[in-house]
């Protein structure tokens, strides 16, 4: 690239003169006069051709070598060429692996917490199938994912964490208003004062073991602790708090609550939802008084410019006042008039300037006190979508117990079958055999009755009788002792054979009897 002529600069006897063309010195004029006039040397062809072959070598020697920012793997700290490539592409890979091994972590956490709540009795917000999927269409189940989500700017992978750790909070709320497990909360509590400042430790709103919790809960019903205890101050704290939203329906609390129905735990959960939400509307009064605050900025720094106006002017004054001494009298005494308003008017800024300054180290001293609630602002908006889901639930769990109970009843009546028989319960087949045996017993009965000598006459006296009228034995009769006999197990085999004999005989027996009577 040709430089301009004004980018040259000129040396002349080892000093640097002017860049401008213009302005050259005469001495540098005539010497570039006498070398134009200097006659030409001829030219060595063989020498240029060296020159030119050497000049070929070494660029292409100097494309064989590496660039001068790297060095052989040989020499000392010598780095590969492509190795900031290779190192860019590796890192790049380690980085995907990292995040998919971590995504997977956390997919494997959420199931994990989901199975937590599902046990713990809560109720998740959507599926475990769609744990994956639904950060890409929430479909019907938008508006509580993005309060889960919303909550603390959570991916969606999250929500079954913020959910379990939300119904565990209500949970231990739970057993400390019934008696339980004080001891483990209030230690917990301890050891949190311990290892944290106690001064910020008692300002947030909720830590867990935090006893202010239940002391904000119960605010209205502390007279009812202290006359009937603190699970009745418990109960009427959260039924006058859903009452003041709305929410009349009856329900009994359990001082146990594993023996209370899953809707009378969800119903106590809402109870504990309204309390916060109470609280994050609340804080929204606070964020309008922190706006009037916020204007204190303005007015310090207007105070600070009164001052120091103020101060200008008094300077003034003093000035003026100081030159009028010299002056007539009555200049003298407009001067000092003017100082004195000046001194006034300065005190008086001065004293505005200190109480802004004094309201600003209120304002900071009540932000650092208040700054959960400021932040709930936005937990207050978000709550109202957690209340209306919550809500929508409670026909799902009647309807879900519903379904229960007849599947339960459904079984019971397939259990009625069933007799207790000596503490054992008998299935169908056992009752059948049961009835076999009893019709076993009445034959074997029946057979000892006509075995006996009453029942023999009396059969003999009816056969006699049976004989006068001329009538022949009923085959049906026939029919059923021989049911009777073949089905009785018990008969021996010489009384079977005795009544066969019998029953040949009696034929004979009728005929025999029937010619003595016509002979006769």
């Amino acid at each position: 690239m040709m430089k301009s002529l004004t980018d040259i600069s000129y040396s002349v006897d080892g000093w640097s003169q002017s860049k401008n063309p213009e302005n050259l010195p005469e001495e540098f004029i005539e010497r570039l006069k006498n070398h134009a006039c200097h006659p030409s040397q001829p030219v060595d062809g063989d020498a240029v051709a060296a020159l030119l072959h050497k000049f070929v070598n070494n660029d292409q020697e100097q494309h064989r070598l590496p660039p001068r920012s790297f060095q052989s793997s040989g020499t000392k700290g010598g780095l590969d060429p492509n190795q900031d490539q290779r190192s860019e592409a590796g890192s790049d890979a380690t980085e995907l692996i990292d995040e998919e091994e971590q995504y997977r972590a956390n997919v494997r956490r959420a199931t994990e917490d989901y199975h937590k709540l599902v046990e713990d009795g809560g109720r998740p917000s959507h599926p475990l199938s769609l744990l994956e999927d639904i950060g890409k269409d929430p479909s019907d189940y938008s508006e509580i994912l993005s309060f889960w989500t919303g909550l603390h700017g959570e991916p969606h992978y999250k929500a079954f964490t913020a959910q379990l750790w939300r119904w565990e909070s209500f949970r231990q709320l739970q057993r400390y208003a019934r008696g339980l497990h004080v001891n483990e909360w209030e230690e917990h509590r301890e050891r949190v004062i311990k290892h944290h400042d106690r001064e910020y430790f008692e300002s947030l709103a909720f830590v867990f073991g935090q006893k202010r919790l239940w002391e904000h809960f119960i605010w209205r019903h502390r007279r009812i602790e202290k006359e009937q205890g603190r699970f009745a101050a418990y109960t009427a704290a959260a039924k006058d708090r859903l009452a003041r939203h709305g929410f009349t329906r009856e329900f009994h609390l359990d001082e146990d609550p594993a023996c209370q129905v899953k809707l009378t735990t969800w119903i106590e959960y809402l109870a504990y939802e309204y309390w916060w939400y109470t609280r994050y509307s609340l804080s929204k009064q606070f964020i309008l008084i922190d706006r009037n605050l916020y204007a204190l900025e303005d007015a310090e720094k207007d105070a600070q410019k009164a001052v120091e106006a103020a101060k200008y002017a008094v300077t003034f004054a003093e000035a003026a006042s100081s030159d009028a001494q010299r002056l007539d009298c009555s200049l003298k005494k407009e001067a000092e008039k003017r100082l004195a308003e000046a001194q006034s008017k300065l005190e008086s800024t001065t004293e505005e300037c200190n109480r802004t300054q004094r309201r600003k180290k209120l304002r900071y001293e009540y932000m650092s006190k208040t700054s959960d609630l400021r932040h709930m602002n936005k937990d207050a908006e978000l709550h109202n979508k957690l209340i209306r889901w919550m809500l929508e639930q409670i026909p799902l769990i009647e309807l879900e117990m519903k379904q229960d109970s007849s599947k339960d009843s459904s079984d019971g009546t397939a259990r009625a079958g069933e007799t207790d028989l000596g503490g054992c319960k008998q299935t169908k087949d056992q009752g059948a055999a049961g009835q076999d045996d009893s019709r076993k017993d009445n034959m074997d009965s029946s057979l000892r009755k006509r075995r006996s000598p009453s029942h023999q006459e009396s059969r003999k006296s009816k056969r006699s009788h049976e004989s006068i009228d001329g009538e022949r034995p009923s085959k049906r009769a026939k029919q059923s002792d021989q049911v009777q006999n073949a089905s009785s197990p018990q008969i021996s085999a010489s009384e079977t054979a005795e009544s066969a004999m019998a029953k040949s005989r009696r034929p004979k027996e009728r005929r025999t009897k029937l010619k003595k009577e016509l002979v006769g």
